[in-house]
C-alpha cells in the first residue's frame, strides 16, 4: 500500500513539475529549510528540477467501512 501511494505521488509531483505549478507550496518548505538559498524569483527555475524524495508511512487503526 504505502509503495503504491508513493508511486502515485511520485508521477503527480513529476506533472506539476512538466507544468511549473506548484499547488501544494512547495515553495513554503523551500524557503523554511534553505532559507540562505530562497529567491522567491528563483523558484519557477528551481521547481522543475528540484527532486523529490517521497516517503509514506501508513497506519491503519481498524478495518471497516466509511459511512
Amino acid at each position: 500500500m504505502e509503495a503504491e501511494i508513493e508511486a502515485r505521488l511520485s508521477a503527480t509531483i513529476k506533472k506539476l513539475q512538466q507544468f511549473n505549478s506548484d499547488p501544494i507550496d512547495f515553495w513554503e518548505q523551500f524557503r523554511v529549510q534553505h532559507h540562505e538559498l530562497w529567491k522567491r524569483n528563483d523558484w519557477k527555475k528551481i521547481f522543475p528540477k528540484a527532486r523529490f524524495r517521497v516517503l509514506v508511512k501508513v497506519k491503519i487503526i481498524r478495518e471497516g467501512t466509511i459511512r
